[in-house]
């Protein structure tokens, strides 16, 4: 089974310290978008007032929750006041607080994991005490989850289902008949939940992407509003991954057990760095047309250049920062050294010690032979990198057949 083939791998396939100087960073998932000057100002208006450093209300503060309501009904369709959100250190800890929460529930709660999906998932469902269950999607469903494949995958222990709209690394994006399907099967089982991670639905690239636009939320769907939480942070429709603010956002009952939870692991969000997520979501229409602009722009040039390396295979995404790229005809190639490229991970270690570029292999995200290329980078950029890559790859040996 998969969950049983996944490696506890020693280093992070994102963490850019990794890499050595001039290093194209296709692997990343924090673009260098810059800051907006209401954020900052808003941060330092913030320490400005500060007399005593006490602790932060550990559900957050008030003015942000009640913020993240208005965001989440305005744009989501999502029934929220601030009694439905809690505060977190990101979407990571918005994660481990709904796993610890089924994991809670009894001894050997799983969670489902439907791959691909970012590779850190199954790590931290494990470290909150819960059982995931990783099983693949197929390329000729876009890599989404069909209501088949969920049914076939529910056991009496499952508790949680992790649903990604719109997909780190696919950039596939649900549509509303799609997870109505799914929300049927749910309906069936009243003992699931569903953390649904929308930490890039506001990046949605149709036309130019001149007017951002929300992918739609599963907590927005008749009948699920009781059933669903939703995870989302400033981490990726704002860019701004350091600033560590996310939440959760689901009903009242939901919220209070969350809220205990947080009391015994954080106490509670930065209060400084709340302030610069308030002003990030008031700012949201600006800050990420801006951001979904140039990923428009940037997409375009990067499915011009990775559609011209052989062997490379995808589908424009939706969404998000990456191309899912297959890359399986390389399989069986030869090094100059006379190794030979058995899989992706194979082909991404090639990459990077031959061209100097990373990219995070799809085995990571148990879905392998394919890769997950970030486009989110300046054009000189990726024209630097995918120009390295072909480079790296007209050096492989390979039968004619295969690209």
């Amino acid at each position: 089974m998969l969950q049983q083939a996944l490696r506890i791998q020693l280093h992070d396939p994102e963490n850019l310290k990794l890499l050595g100087e001039g290093t194209i960073p296709f692997n990343t998932g924090s673009p260098p978008f810059p800051v907006d000057p209401r954020v900052k100002r808003a941060m330092i208006e913030a320490v400005e007032r500060i007399d005593v450093l006490s602790y932060p209300p550990t559900e957050g503060l008030p003015e942000l929750r009640e913020e993240v309501a208005v965001f989440s009904k305005r744009t989501l369709g999502l029934p929220f006041t601030a009694e439905n959100v809690v505060i977190t250190y990101g979407a990571m800890q918005a994660l481990y607080l709904a796993s610890r929460d089924a994991a809670l529930s009894e001894p050997g709660a799983e969670v489902l994991l439907p791959a691909p999906f970012w590779f850190h998932f199954p790590r931290v469902v494990e470290a909150a005490g819960a059982a995931p269950v990783i099983f693949q999607t197929t390329s000729e469903t876009g890599f989404k989850l069909t209501p088949d494949l969920l049914e076939r995958h529910l056991t009496p222990k499952s508790r949680l289902l992790l649903l990604t709209q719109p997909n780190n690394p696919t950039g596939s994006v649900y549509s509303r008949e799609e997870l109505a399907g799914l929300a049927a099967v749910i309906a069936r089982h009243p003992r699931l939940l569903v953390a649904a991670d929308e930490v890039y639905n506001l990046l949605l690239l149709d036309g130019e992407g001149s007017v951002p636009r929300a992918a739609v939320s599963l907590g927005s769907l008749p009948t699920m509003a009781e059933r669903v939480l939703t995870l989302n942070s400033c981490s990726k429709n704002q860019a701004m991954s350091g600033l560590r603010v996310g939440w959760i956002g689901a009903a009242p009952s939901h919220i209070k057990r969350l809220i205990q939870l947080q009391r015994f692991t954080t106490l509670g969000a930065n209060e400084v760095l709340q302030h610069g997520a308030r002003a990030a979501l008031a700012a949201t229409p600006e800050i990420v047309g801006g951001i979904v602009r140039q990923l428009a722009l940037r997409r375009r040039r990067a499915a011009e250049l990775l559609g011209a390396v052989p062997g490379f295979r995808f589908s424009v995404p939706e969404s998000s920062y990456y191309f899912w790229v297959d890359v399986r005809a390389y399989d069986g190639c030869l090094t100059p050294e006379g190794q030979t490229i058995r899989n992706d991970e194979d082909l991404a270690n090639f990459l990077l010690a031959d061209g100097n570029v990373a990219v995070v292999a799809g085995t990571s995200c148990c879905v392998p032979g394919y890769f997950r290329i970030t486009y989110a980078l300046p054009e000189r950029t990726l024209d630097l990198g995918v120009a390295r890559i072909r480079q790296s790859l007209e050096k492989l040996r390979c039968p004619e057949d295969r690209r």
